[in-house]
């Protein structure tokens, strides 16, 4: 297995024919790659991975660049997956999670609203928008003293399939055991 960024992983890439490396490999037979991708968002989907097959080396008229061209495909592929994040499930690029830009429980309330708005890349009217009810969201904090609440005082909650954040209404009123949903 190899392991990949995001918790995703994939089976070694592998050829058919699989004596394409020899000079006994026929070029009458048609080749491919093929590996299995591993995403645990979507074990569900796809409990025994995901088959991603690359074909397109057919064309090649000799054996030699035949097997220049799989050698190519396969280290183009590797570093996609690696380099750039690429998932094939979804067929987009995600990019690696970096320490710097998680927000764990520990994080404090306006430093994880800061990094959701800057990692959200909002544009236009909605990016003036957010940002200026952003800055009195940090006053309003600031004032009730709230600046310092960790993220780890908000929870999840399911109610009817709709998920919803809550606070602990007596970090608002000082009354214990009641809840203010937001």
């Amino acid at each position: 297995m190899i392991h990949l960024p995001n918790g995703c992983k994939c089976s070694e890439l592998k050829v058919s024919p699989s004596n394409w490396q020899t000079p006994r490999a026929s070029l009458r037979k048609k080749w491919y790659i093929y590996y299995r991708y591993y995403d645990p968002e979507y074990k569900e989907t796809y409990p025994k991975g995901k088959l991603r097959v690359i074909k397109g080396m057919n064309d090649a008229p000799t054996l030699e660049k035949r097997q220049k061209l799989v050698k190519a495909l396969i280290d183009l592929e590797l570093s996609e997956l690696k380099v750039l994040g690429y998932n094939p499930i979804i067929d987009r690029h995600i990019t690696p999670i970096s320490a710097a830009h998680l927000i764990l429980p520990q994080t404090p309330l306006i430093h994880a609203l800061r990094s959701a708005f800057l990692k959200a890349n909002f544009t236009g009217r909605t990016y003036t928008d957010i940002k200026s009810v952003l800055k009195y969201v940090e006053k309003a904090a600031l004032l009730a003293g709230l600046d310092c609440l960790l993220m780890l005082a908000f929870q999840q909650k399911t109610t009817n399939r709709q998920k919803r954040m809550w606070l602990p209404f007596h970090l608002l009123s000082g009354t214990p055991g009641r809840q203010l949903i937001i």
